[in-house]
């Protein structure tokens, strides 16, 4: 499969870590509407992100495919890289305890965004992993502000 924006290249490294530690088989298809990838029999969705300010990993509500995706796979897991080493690995166990915020306007956004978010401290820590070289990969395809001084938002 071809990936071609840092998002999904982002979100590529994200999933094979999870498949490697899990031993899943990931998804033939990029843009699978049921999962990113199957492990023990279940169908997992994998984010790749850094936490919210609030404390909190999101996902954008109006992407409704991606939210459905979210709300409906029988595992939720989000791969959270920082300014660090560590990549912490945490899965969402009640999808249905979660609360909106909108993002602030901006040029590239000018009405903002409405975000769902899960509150990580009601997340189940699976693992963390310290591999520096991935770490630096996440931080460099981030479109966060906190990490790419490119980045629209």
């Amino acid at each position: 499969m071809n990936y071609t924006t840092n998002k999904e290249k982002l979100g590529k490294l994200g999933e094979e870590l999870v498949a490697s530690i899990l031993g899943g088989s990931l998804s033939e298809n990029k843009y699978d509407m049921v999962k990113d990838m199957t492990a023990l029999g279940k169908n997992i969705e994998v984010k790749t992100q850094n936490r919210h300010p609030n404390g909190s990993f999101t996902v954008n509500a109006q992407h409704q495919t991606n939210l459905k995706k979210c709300l409906s796979v029988d595992r939720l897991i989000f791969v959270e890289y920082d300014a660090t080493s560590d990549i912490k690995i945490f899965e969402c166990t009640d999808r249905e305890n979660y609360n909106m915020v909108s993002t602030r306007p901006t040029s590239y956004e000018p009405q903002g965004r409405v975000m769902v978010c899960w509150p990580i401290s009601k997340m189940t820590h699976l693992r963390t992993v310290n591999n520096p070289v991935l770490a630096q990969q996440m931080r460099e395809l981030s479109g966060s502000k906190l990490y790419n001084a490119n980045s629209n938002y």
